[in-house]
């Protein structure tokens, strides 16, 4: 009993130490002890606790001004270690270069993770035009984002039933489908051809083209998108099968190299 008691209690220490460093990966002011305790429903004491031991570890730096902590070097030596190891990543950041000269805007790598998708890999394009994300960076929204639709695509069923269920397909901009059965039929064209498109669903101006990656036994890991801005003029680079066509071209690149990895 004395064993499964401390097995429990630091199971729970571990997972507040880890829902307090999750805090601060859209907290781009940082966080104070005591607003950070409120937002976490923590006691502030604990929270301090640990807040300094991050510190310490240089996951975390505390502003002397302002006394609020923000993620610290020690965060960049870890995601920089994540990209080092991650074949995926390092091939996509590869693919995506050699193509740079055919696609102004920017590429994008993302992983699914619950219910949203975490940006992994992007390489900017020459166009001063930019969607800024960055690696680390998660966005909700699957069903109204490319990256996002290429992902719940390829999940199970009772997975994407459950996702429309639980987050209600929030509306962001005048083009988001809501309505759960167009976003059903969405899925099914995905699953047919291979890829997903936005229409300014999550951004008014913003269009995407996204497709997923899988491994060797046939599961969705990843998925890529090529992103650009809805302008009229714009139609040299936005030509839907033009766009098409480099989307098929960088995925079979992708996928030769990942699979034979």
């Amino acid at each position: 009993m004395v064993e499964n008691t401390n097995t429990s209690r630091k199971s729970k220490t571990v997972t507040k130490a880890l829902l307090i460093l999750d805090a601060f990966a859209d907290k781009k002011s940082g966080w104070g002890v005591r607003s950070l305790a409120e937002h976490l429903s923590m006691n502030p004491t604990s929270v301090h606790r640990i807040l300094v031991t991050y510190e310490d570890f240089k996951y975390l730096i505390k502003d002397p001004e302002t006394r609020r902590y923000e993620l610290g070097p020690g965060m960049l030596r870890l995601a920089s270690s994540y990209n080092k190891h991650n074949p995926l990543s390092l091939i996509a950041d590869h693919v995506f270069n050699k193509y740079t000269d055919q696609w102004p805007y920017n590429f994008y790598l993302g992983f699914l993770s619950g219910h949203e998708v975490v940006y992994v890999t992007i390489v900017a394009g020459s166009s001063p035009i930019k969607v800024e994300v960055y690696p680390g960076e998660r966005i909700a929204g699957l069903h109204s984002n490319a990256l996002g639709k290429a992902l719940l695509a390829f999940q199970s069923d009772d997975f994407i039933s459950e996702f429309i269920e639980k987050t209600g397909l929030v509306k962001f901009t005048a083009n988001t489908v809501t309505d759960p059965e167009l976003v059903w039929d969405q899925i099914r064209e995905i699953r047919k051809t291979g890829f997903s498109i936005n229409r300014g669903e999550n951004h008014e101006h913003i269009a995407a083209i996204g497709a997923p990656i899988f491994n060797a036994s046939n599961e969705v890991v990843a998925s890529f998108s090529l992103v650009y801005p809805l302008l009229e003029g714009n139609e040299k680079y936005t030509r839907l099968e033009s766009i098409i066509a480099l989307i098929k071209d960088i995925s079979k690149d992708i996928s030769i190299r990942y699979l034979g990895s």
